[in-house]
């Protein structure tokens, strides 16, 4: 099979590089397909807590994280008010 020939994998005698060249094809295919599903659902999932946080009522408490820096790592702390 010579690269520059694009009508070899028609011929009769078919290279074994021809079946790869098939299932690397429906690889790309499927992939695309699933790629363009995770796409679409995070699109949803991020309409749906968007929709959510602007829609929820609001609560009374009041909640507090904070994050600071100290001599090594860090300090996060979390509290709410009743």
């Amino acid at each position: 099979m010579s690269a520059g020939n694009p009508g070899a994998c028609q011929a009769a005698e078919r290279p074994a590089q021809c079946d790869e060249l098939a299932d690397a094809l429906d690889d790309r295919k499927s992939n695309g397909t699933i790629a363009t599903a995770g796409f679409i659902g995070a699109g949803v999932s991020a309409a749906a807590l968007v929709t959510t946080w602007l829609l929820w009522p609001s609560s009374k408490h009041t909640v507090a994280i904070q994050l600071r820096p100290r001599g090594v790592g860090w300090d996060l702390r979390a509290g709410i008010r009743f």
